[in-house]
């Protein structure tokens, strides 16, 4: 009897999953120009490397942190929150060699030249082409985050999350129907 129940509910799940993940509202939101995922995958490869260069610090270890410190940051600005505590206190402790800190910092800097990509691939003109980074000006403004303006006081608005409500279920309502929650009700009958 219970394995009878958690095969159907399997399959409930199974379809339930299925028919949104299969669904343009999901596809809509999952592939929009959002970082988070890769910056996720970064912050556990700085955990990774920080704590090799914890446990043995050799100046391979903290060229990889290095490293994994350049991607995260052109992934996304908020690594500077974690990598800055995480090296002040690997530098405080563990006194990194000189070697070290020159083998590192190339090594940043060297990983941090992948916004030149963006230079690059704008020129192409592609479809997307947020910011239209092709001088050294419009790629400035990107890494800055201007196209983003001001910080607002709050986080979100009432308002405004009435407004992503709103295009979010318009998002559901034409790839369903004004039926949208029909999926949801069927996969938790089923």
């Amino acid at each position: 009897l219970w394995l009878k129940r958690s095969i159907s509910r399997s399959w409930a799940v199974f379809v339930a999953v299925g028919v949104m993940a299969l669904s343009r509202t999901y596809w809509s939101q999952a592939l929009g120009s959002e970082v988070y995922a890769l910056h996720a995958a970064c912050v556990a490869g700085i955990f990774w490397a920080w704590e090799g260069a914890w446990r043995n610090p050799v100046p391979r270890n903290f060229w990889v942190l290095a490293g994994m410190a350049g991607l995260g940051l052109v992934n996304h600005h908020t690594t500077l929150l974690l990598v800055a505590p995480l090296a002040a206190g690997l530098v405080w402790v563990r006194r990194p060699s000189w070697t070290a800190w020159m083998g590192g910092a190339l090594i940043g800097i060297l990983v941090l030249t992948l916004y030149l990509v963006l230079i690059f691939r704008s020129l192409a003109s592609p479809l997307v082409d947020w910011g239209n980074p092709e001088s050294f000006g419009r790629l400035a403004m990107i890494f800055l985050r201007k196209q983003y303006g001001t910080v607002a006081p709050a986080p979100r608005s009432f308002g405004l999350m009435a407004d992503q409500a709103a295009a979010y279920f318009h998002l559901l309502t034409s790839q369903w129907g004004v039926g949208w929650w029909l999926p949801m009700v069927i996969g938790g009958v089923v």
